[in-house]
């Protein structure tokens, strides 16, 4: 009995590490596979990983969980997607203030100046300036966006009134020239390769919508979402989508031409009224000058 209780105890024994040892390996094989799923999947951004050199010092490159909000919002509206454009951000943000600190001490050095104020303000104006420049080419990718969709909008609901499916629509634009579109083609090809790649459409028209990064855009994916999934007409729905667009394109024009208006009459009262003021009363302060001369001699 002994001997028997021996080997039934190695028996379970050696069956305990025969399962260990295959759960260890299918969680290795899962893990790779996890992995390679999330590389394929990923959006399009940096292609070196700088996340595990820059995440230590996270707290000093984004700062406070409001800065970071704002600048996540106004990366993804100027099309960097990637998880670690905040990261790479924080880090040429905080370089270029370091930078331009240096270049004016360098400066002030060789005109051998004891000013250690200027490279300070140059720091923090690098600083400071960096959120304003990101926002500045956050509204530029969204006016154009704006104005590449109605264009864009149109070529799809002449291709679905003819017949074309939805599928083929977005293949139809992901394989079409960038030069008349390029914001939008670039994030619906990005939409192909995912679908392709085994991603859901839920998913993949989610991520269409973040890249386009412009109001609508999300309602323009649900519609997209319902009609594969139900097969709704898309031809009414999409003319509605295109006229509001368009009327967003032409107000952004008239908001334009409101700055410029406004923009040139500073520009002639700051360059243009002082010479006409010097034009207009320049003879009658001269005269005025020459009386008082007189009259002091």
């Amino acid at each position: 009995m002994p001997s028997a209780t021996i080997f039934i105890t190695l028996g379970v024994l050696i069956l305990s590490l025969s399962a260990l040892a295959a759960g260890l390996v299918i969680l290795r094989l899962e893990r790779r596979l996890n992995a390679r799923l999330e590389t394929l999947a990923a959006e399009p951004g940096f292609n070196w990983s700088a996340g595990r050199f820059l995440a230590p010092f996270a707290p000093v490159l984004i700062g406070t969980a409001k800065d970071r909000r704002e600048i996540e919002q106004d990366l993804q509206a100027a099309g960097f997607h990637s998880g670690e454009a905040l990261l790479v951000f924080g880090a040429l943000r905080l370089g270029g203030a370091i930078v331009a600190g240096c270049l004016t001490w360098l400066l002030l050095a060789s005109l051998r100046s004891n000013a250690f104020l200027f490279p300070l303000m140059a720091a923090g104006v690098v600083y400071i300036m960096a959120k304003p420049g990101l926002r500045v080419l956050a509204r530029d990718r969204e006016r154009r966006t704006q104005a590449e969709l109605p264009f864009t909008l149109d070529i799809m609901l002449m291709m679905i009134e003819s017949g074309v499916s939805l599928d083929q629509c977005f293949r139809a634009i992901a394989e079409g020239s960038r030069s008349a579109t390029p914001i939008v083609q670039t994030a619906t090809a990005a939409l192909v390769a995912e679908t392709q790649r085994g991603v859901d459409y839920d998913q993949a028209l989610t991520r269409w919508a973040s890249r386009l990064g412009v109001r609508g855009a999300k309602d323009l994916a649900a519609t997209f979402r319902r009609a594969l999934a139900h097969g709704t007409e898309l031809g009414p729905v999409l003319r509605e989508f295109t006229r509001e667009f368009g009327e967003r394109r032409l107000m952004q024009a008239r908001e334009s031409i409101g700055r410029k208006t406004a923009q040139m009459t500073l520009v002639m009262v700051v360059f243009l009224m002082p010479a006409l003021f010097i034009v207009m009363a320049g003879p009658g302060v001269a005269m005025l000058i020459n009386q008082l001369r007189g009259f002091a001699q």
